[in-house]
């Protein structure tokens, strides 16, 4: 009986040992040994944390080869993506931290899984094409990591700059700036003016808190988009916003194929002494792909007259907008849009890939998964990519020939 006693009292001992160490554990936040590999990077939960879907929480982040440890805040992110097994991050740093040779110094950057592509090159072909078609055009730059999640392995990623304040270099002190991010600005259901007062349908992501002031200029911007004249429509269109840089955003949907892109997936920002201009978003949906991951059945897929301002432009040939959205795509059709140059843009994509990197993704992440709309490879993705593109040109070449001539092309 003494014995079971003593043995009793030890094992209460030992329990309390255990708590007593759990419970530091988790109050001190101790970082896992990592093995470091310079071509990932290692997202690390704090002890007393997990990161949640709502709002940005603790933890830790090693990114560079040294295994330099940062404190971060992060979150999942996603709408329809969220429903795949490979989530994606918004992550904030406590400071600017400069990520990759060429880039901004910032605090906010954004993991993104990019499950559905099984190239994992839509995004940044769609951005950086985007970017050559004019110095003037803001588009977020994006790099290949793998990442992992407390050491267990999430696959290839696509680390990219996230759209604010700092990417379009809009001052704190502007007063005049305002981002938006996909709502409702060309969409028609609205009937006047947005439902309730204070709802935000515009989604307005910078200033944080929508002022009146705030509210009554993008109700102003949407009233004249559906509810102008066309003789006011005419008057101030170029009043309103960058046509430069609307016509590379019209071809630049158009050469995609993206049918998302054309009523949301955008930011549209303006600050001190500029108009309204467009940074696409989201182009998953593109080139022989649709956003829900299925095969696109025809060439016209983006069905651009939906959105009002394209639509207005076009029919109405503001200031000559069709010559001029013909003599662009003829200009860009000699250099960037050169079949040439657009494949080795593909190429430089794939020298930051490497193909163990894709083969260990998809270990991860089976091509028979049932999220996958088909059981297409990789290589096999990247051909359908490839011959879209020449077909997706040479049917914008035939129809910049009757540009000039009729209203609507599809």
């Amino acid at each position: 009986m003494q014995l079971l006693k003593v043995i009793v009292v030890f094992l209460i001992f030992l329990f309390s040992i255990y708590l007593f160490t759990a419970c530091n554990a988790k109050s001190s936040s101790t970082i896992p040994s990592i093995d470091n590999n310079e071509n990932a990077f290692y997202l690390i939960e704090d002890a007393a944390h997990k990161i949640p879907w709502n709002t940005k929480d603790s933890c830790f982040i090693q990114i560079q080869k040294n295994g330099e440890t940062l404190p971060i805040k992060a979150k999942y992110r996603g709408g329809m993506s969220s429903q795949y097994y490979k989530h994606s991050f918004s992550v904030e740093f406590n400071q600017d931290t400069l990520l990759f040779d060429g880039w901004k110094s910032d605090d906010d950057y954004i993991f993104n899984a990019n499950y559905i592509d099984k190239t994992f090159i839509r995004h940044r072909l769609s951005y950086d094409i985007f970017s050559l078609f004019s110095p003037a055009n803001i588009t977020p730059k994006s790099h290949f990591k793998n990442l992992y999640l407390n050491n267990d392995y999430q696959g290839l990623y696509v680390i990219m700059e996230e759209v604010d304040r700092s990417l379009l270099n809009i001052k704190k002190s502007d007063s005049s700036a305002l981002i938006l991010k996909d709502g409702a600005l060309f969409s028609d259901y609205l009937d006047g003016y947005p439902q309730q007062e204070g709802e935000d349908v515009f989604q307005q992501k910078h200033p944080k808190h929508q002022s009146d002031n705030n509210r009554k200029e993008i109700l102003q911007l949407w009233n004249f988009l559906h509810c102008s004249t066309d003789q006011e429509f005419e008057d101030s269109v170029a009043h309103y916003f960058n046509l430069d840089n609307i016509i590379d955003w019209h071809l630049l949907l158009l050469f995609t194929n993206n049918g998302d892109g054309v009523l949301k997936n955008f930011y549209w920002y303006k600050k001190e002494g500029t108009k309204w201009s467009v940074v696409p978003w989201d182009y998953d949906d593109s080139f022989g792909r649709n956003g829900d991951g299925t095969l696109q059945t025809a060439l016209n897929h983006c069905n651009w007259q939906r959105n009002i301002l394209l639509k207005r432009l076009f029919n109405l040939n503001i200031g000559k907008y069709r010559t001029r959205l013909k003599s662009k795509w003829d200009a860009l059709r000699e250099d960037v849009l050169n079949l040439n140059r657009i494949q080795v843009l593909v190429e430089s994509y794939y020298q930051e890939i490497k193909p163990k990197d894709l083969e260990n993704n998809f270990k991860k992440w089976p091509i028979t998964d049932p999220n996958y709309a088909d059981t297409l490879n990789h290589d096999q993705e990247l051909a359908l990519i490839y011959q879209y593109i020449p077909k997706k040109l040479t049917e914008i070449d035939s129809l910049t020939t009757l540009w000039e001539t009729q209203s609507i092309t599809y």
